[in-house]
């Protein structure tokens, strides 16, 4: 079964996927309102991740599965090195996690 981000399991998840430690505490968390489920998550020290989980399209929790196409986006300007000045640009693509249809960035 697949997981259903919610403010409540985004720190455990992260845990999990070892994007924070245990002992951060007191996550400061903000849901934006988009077409997918948006939590940013502001970390101890003011880094910040965007924790993005795509909109089910039926109850089986199937995914049109846009993020892989956003997940790919650094590995294409590897290899098209003349488009490399655009990168500063992108947020830091930390995690992608296809079985939950969830796309972990850094926030710009």
């Amino acid at each position: 079964m697949k997981l259903i981000l919610s403010s409540q399991n985004v720190n455990e998840y992260l845990i999990k996927s070892k994007l924070c430690d245990r002992s951060v505490e007191n996550l400061e968390l903000k849901q934006i309102q988009a077409k997918n489920f948006n939590l940013l998550v502001t970390l101890p020290g003011g880094k910040k991740l965007l924790v993005k989980q795509e909109q089910f399209i039926n109850l089986e929790k199937e995914t049109v599965g846009e993020f892989f196409g956003e997940w790919r986006i650094p590995s294409f300007l590897e290899n098209f090195p003349e488009l490399d000045h655009w990168r500063r640009f992108l947020p830091e693509l930390l995690l992608y996690d296809a079985e939950n249809s969830i796309l972990v960035s850094t926030y710009l």
